[in-house]
């Protein structure tokens, strides 16, 4: 934060503290005084003050951002966590209106607010919020761990709720939150649904190069792309697009960019599709994987809107996808 490095100047703090006290600074003066008085009184840990000097301070102009975490945490020091969470709130909103994004540093202050008020609603909008700002592997361990619930919760067929998995731990990779017994796990998915290449990249990724599913996978392996022509031949008398969506996806194992929007667009154009907003979501992530990230963009936001589980997993990526590293 901005202040935690600033020492404690005593003899300065009495100053600006007896001259907020008589009044005398000449107006112009007068908010640039209220700025250094509420970062001294922090630094002292005179919270009272630093609240007193931000309510006369607003009265002159609003707060900024560094002025407005100051008070946040003024607030939240003496477990005002309404008041702070408010405070944080109001900044959040400001920063929204003007068409930029909050800060990681009021945002995660407002997070630790609304977890100690129990507001469960408003953390989870809030979380949403530092995600797009934040790559810090505990913010996204949290996102992932609310669209993995959303989908163990939802009461779907084991092969739709698989999938729905295995598109949550694919971005688990990229976000860096995967854990090491989600490598089997993701790998097992692969498996189960003839991908055995991403399987063998999730078994090295994970250091797992022995055992019955290391055996399993190099089996598959070895008939994998011979398959491909068939199934794309399978596809072709298809008047449903089942079979071209999963042509695309592995297509999509195997870094064939061009192949698998190809695919799998065409999938989504024949239509009669079990779970239209997961083929969606595929094809944004190959858009994604292809570079194309405005157009990755646009199938998530289709996605997203789906009732089912498919929705959260969707919006997870979306946030992905607007974070500064994306």
């Amino acid at each position: 934060m901005y202040v935690e490095n600033i020492p404690a100047f005593s003899a300065a703090t009495v100053a600006y503290n007896r001259q907020v006290v008589s009044g005398g600074a000449p107006d112009a003066e007068k908010a640039g005084m209220f700025s250094t008085y509420m970062i001294l009184n922090y630094a002292a840990q005179d919270f009272a003050k630093v609240i007193q000097g931000a309510t006369e301070l607003q009265k002159l102009q609003p707060l900024d951002e560094k002025g407005y975490i100051v008070l946040v945490q003024a607030y939240y020091s003496t477990l005002d966590f309404a008041n702070a969470a408010k405070a944080a709130k109001v900044a959040t909103d400001e920063k929204t209106a003007a068409g930029m994004k909050p800060s990681a540093d009021i945002l995660g202050l407002l997070l630790n607010s609304q977890a100690k008020l129990d507001d469960k609603a408003g953390y989870r909008v809030t979380l949403d919020q530092l995600a797009t700002v934040s790559t810090q592997p505990e913010v996204w361990g949290q996102v992932m761990d609310f669209a993995v619930n959303a989908v163990v919760t939802a009461s779907e067929p084991k092969d739709v709720q698989e999938h729905h998995l295995l598109n949550i731990l694919r971005l688990a990779l990229l976000a860096g939150t995967i854990r090491n017994e989600d490598y089997p796990a993701m790998a097992s998915i692969d498996l189960a649904i003839g991908l055995p290449n991403e399987a063998k990249a999730v078994l090295a990724k994970g250091n797992r190069t022995s055992g019955d599913l290391f055996n399993d996978m190099n089996k598959m392996l070895a008939n994998d792309q011979g398959s491909l022509t068939a199934l794309a031949a399978e596809a072709g008398k298809q008047t449903n697009g089942e079979i071209d969506v999963k042509l695309g996806e592995s297509y999509m194992t195997y870094g064939r960019h061009d192949e698998v929007i190809a695919a799998i667009r065409k999938g989504i154009e024949k239509g009669g599709l079990k779970n239209l907003p997961d083929a969606q979501t595929t094809l944004g992530i190959a858009l994604y994987s292809a570079g194309k990230k405005d157009e990755a963009l646009a199938e998530f936001r289709k996605a997203e809107t789906a009732t089912t589980s498919a929705g959260p997993v969707a919006h997870t990526w979306l946030l992905f996808l607007q974070r500064p590293s994306a």
